[in-house]
């Protein structure tokens, strides 16, 4: 698997092959953009679990909706988690900052 700076995966390799079998596109909030073949691995944006259901994606303590750019609940640790925003997702800047937690924000690796 391949992903960008988020962690989000854009390519999927066959390693016998080499050949690419899925390829996704985001938008800067997580939305996906493409798919070519949706449903084949679980990951979604930022290397949290999509939910194809719901549309959500899962990061330990929290989910996150694309659509709204939001947690769908408040920040467990309240204001300690560094957002004066409680459902806010990385302080408005997805492309710069990811939170694998739910908890805690941080630089992309």
């Amino acid at each position: 698997m391949i992903s960008d700076q988020l962690g989000s995966p854009v390519e999927v390799v066959n390693t016998a092959t080499g050949a690419v079998v899925e390829q996704i596109s985001y938008d800067a909030w997580g939305n996906i953009t493409s798919d070519t073949d949706p449903g084949f691995q679980p990951f979604g944006f930022a290397g949290g679990l999509y939910d194809a259901d719901t549309g959500l994606v899962h990061f330990g303590a929290r989910d996150y909706d694309p659509v709204t750019g939001r947690w769908t609940t408040r920040d467990p640790l309240g204001f300690a988690g560094g957002d004066t925003n409680l459902y806010g997702y990385v302080l408005q800047d997805p492309i710069n900052l990811d939170d694998p937690s739910g908890l805690f924000l941080w630089p992309p690796d």
